[in-house]
């Protein structure tokens, strides 16, 4: 895991809990500056990561408890 990835992966676990209760069912993206934005899909929030932060340089996460294991990660090293 990049330090990016896991610097965003740990502000969505330290944010969950809010994440969850003010904005369920929402799609979480978190740039490597750790601005976050909520979108309806999965599809609006990967195209919106891209365009706003380039592919490799967001995460994004389903707000639900206990997300499905099957995710796929893209992680592109510059």
């Amino acid at each position: 895991m990049t330090m990016a990835l896991e610097k965003q992966y740990n502000y969505y676990k330290d944010h969950e809990a809010e994440f969850l209760q003010n904005h369920p069912e929402k799609v979480v993206v978190i740039s490597n500056e750790l601005e976050v934005s909520f979108l309806d899909t999965i599809p609006d929030a990967y195209v919106m990561g891209c365009r706003a932060y380039g592919l490799g340089n967001f995460f994004m996460q389903k707000c639900v408890p206990d997300p499905p294991v099957d995710r796929i990660g893209i992680i592109i090293e510059k």
